[in-house]
């Protein structure tokens, strides 16, 4: 059994891949904090909408967002209120895109950019990230035919 206080379960971002235009994977994107499933037309959209949906839930926080000590303490200080939920953990597993589907955890944002790591749900395997760009890097990776399906087409 998962402790409520450390388990991150309703955080994930599931990130579900319909198909192929143009070179450009789209599909959906999906998350307890969302009303409904935001669609995207490639993964550098797909960054974008995730990047609001952090801003929007405020964690994990940006380090460096604040560039002086103004707005610490006191009268300036700005603080997020949570988001609210709208979905259930079990409902938001059960969302399957046609291609793949990515389980996404944002563990920080530091450096101007994202880290976390990602479970490709069809294979099992977890990869690491450190940056929007490697995140992207790695996604079109997973995307790419093995070799046996590759020759299984022709």
């Amino acid at each position: 059994m998962i402790n409520a206080k450390t388990s991150y379960a309703h955080r994930v971002i599931r990130l579900c891949v319909e198909g192929k235009r143009e070179e450009n994977w789209y599909g959906t994107i999906h998350s307890a904090y969302l009303r409904e499933p935001v669609r995207f037309g490639d993964f550098g959209k797909a960054l974008i909408i995730i990047e609001n949906l952090l801003t929007l839930r405020a964690f994990p926080d940006a380090m460096f967002k604040h560039r002086s000590f103004r707005g610490f303490g006191g009268r300036g200080r700005s603080l997020h209120s949570p988001a609210k939920i709208y979905h259930k953990v079990e409902e938001i597993a059960n969302e399957f895109g046609r291609e793949e589907t990515f389980m996404l955890y944002v563990t920080s944002r530091n450096y101007a950019s994202i880290q976390g790591h990602f479970v490709n749900v069809s294979t099992g395997m977890i990869s690491q990230f450190n940056s929007e760009l490697h995140l992207m890097q790695l996604l079109e990776k997973q995307m790419q035919p093995t070799p046996s399906e590759i020759s299984m087409s022709m």
